[in-house]
């Protein structure tokens, strides 16, 4: 087998306890692929399933700005940047500056096995400034979710539920109404400021899905249990709020 990117040399190993995977025979230090995870790529590749057919490709490049793509949306102008181990927050900035020099927006995808967790490297919590949602790997399901979350002194504090979001159904935050940015929590004003793009059930769209539905009146009208989904969420949101407050 030889490698598609280099054409060097691939082997086959795995075992009891390890996936089969291939791996180059001897490291070849210009080849990307020789240092990243079958993880790193098994999370390009469902990102890809995810997206319009014909319209993504993985590890594009970019001459422009000599820059390689993990993953490139091409009809929505986004780049899909997946991390699965430390980045230095210098790279963060710079990756992120190049890819919007062209017109193209970044969304950061964290494996949580890496982050997510209660102690915040100064990379990640840069990246919570930017479009970004996790990853998590659980043997063969792949999924990606946004969640609420209180940082101080780079520790998490507090960590909501995660909502899962759909990677294929991304939305304008310029088409959201004064009215309902004015609206909504501080938290999201940030978001819809400063991200070009929001997805199908992250934190943005469930709150301009049910703001006004007669199902988020309900809840507070007529007492439903804490355990619904959508109370929970505002929930979320106000307990962030006051600690925001005391803070």
């Amino acid at each position: 087998y030889s490698c598609f990117e280099c054409g060097k040399t691939l082997r086959i190993r795995g075992g009891q306890f390890r996936r089969k995977h291939f791996y180059h025979a001897h490291l070849e230090s210009g080849c990307r692929h020789s240092k990243k995870s079958e993880k790193h790529l098994r999370i390009q590749l469902q990102i890809q399933k995810l997206l319009p057919e014909n319209d993504s490709e993985l590890e594009f490049i970019f001459i422009k700005i000599l820059r390689i793509a993990d993953v490139v949306w091409f009809s929505r102008n986004i780049v899909f940047e997946v991390q699965c181990s430390f980045i230095p927050e210098h790279l963060v900035k710079e990756r992120t500056k190049d890819y919007h020099s062209i017109g193209y927006e970044v969304v950061w995808i964290l494996d949580d096995f890496r982050f997510n967790k209660w102690k915040v490297t100064p990379s990640e919590y840069f990246i919570k400034s930017l479009p970004h949602y996790y990853a998590s790997v659980l043997k063969e399901n792949i999924s990606f979710y946004d969640q609420f979350d209180l940082i101080q002194k780079f520790r998490r504090k507090h960590r909501g539920p995660p909502q899962y979001v759909i990677l294929g159904h991304a939305f304008s935050t310029h088409k959201i109404e004064k009215k309902l940015r004015k609206g909504a929590p501080k938290i999201l004003q940030k978001r819809m400021a400063t991200h070009r793009t929001y997805f199908s059930r992250d934190l943005t769209d469930i709150y301009l899905r049910e703001r006004d539905s007669s199902l988020y009146r309900s809840i507070y009208l007529k007492g439903e249990k804490r355990s619904h989904p959508l109370k929970r969420l505002y929930i979320e949101l106000l307990e962030i709020a006051l600690t925001d407050v005391e803070s």
